[in-house]
């Protein structure tokens, strides 16, 4: 059993953290010009899923693996409640063909707690693995 939750934790990773990983590169590209908002709408629109079966995926096995605790549990706590402000903000920045400043700036906030916390629980994770 241990086996089979290790291999559900682990290409749920890959899933969960891979589209993530994957529009917050389109997001870059579009800071720095080389995609359109539109193009990084279409990608965060269309990884909702990879990245909430991902999520849901690792919580699942973890709770076989045995229940994370202390910082690592914080990190997980971290990614799904600012993973459910992301999807308020993909709904907002997708009624602006320019969206204001404030919004871009509150995306790049979600983006960086996003990233810190799914790095956090990865490195955790390989720590507590051995």
């Amino acid at each position: 059993m241990h086996d089979i939750a290790l291999f559900v934790h682990l290409s749920s990773m890959v899933i969960g953290f891979g589209a993530v990983l994957t529009v917050d590169w389109f997001g870059l590209l579009w800071l720095t010009g080389r995609r359109t908002l539109a193009d990084v709408l279409r990608v965060a629109q269309g990884t909702h899923v990879p990245i909430w079966a991902g999520f849901t995926g690792l919580l699942a096995s973890g709770a076989l693996l045995g229940l994370p605790a202390g910082p690592k549990a914080l990190a997980v706590l971290v990614i799904g409640v600012n993973g459910v402000y992301a999807g308020v903000l993909l709904r907002e920045l997708s009624r602006h063909a320019t969206p204001p400043l404030t919004l871009v700036v509150r995306s790049g906030a979600a983006t960086l707690i996003s990233q810190i916390a799914w790095w956090t629980a990865v490195v955790l994770g390989h720590l507590n693995s051995g």
